[in-house]
């Protein structure tokens, strides 16, 4: 994801419940001279029997 970023700048990338891969992600973006910040969003959505029970 990295190296599709660098050509893109204004490249996002979304994770739903991603936030295991942070770290993983920071590696990889900071070995490519990028902020993972910059192009990776994670967003927390409810688990599906939490959602149906809302």
């Amino acid at each position: 994801m990295a190296e599709i970023a660098r050509p893109i700048p204004q490249a996002k990338f979304v994770f739903l419940r991603g936030t295991v891969l942070k770290s993983r992600l920071q590696l990889a973006f900071a070995a490519a001279g990028l902020d993972r910040e910059d192009y990776c969003v994670h967003l927390t959505i409810p688990e599906r029997l939490d959602y149906l029970n809302d």
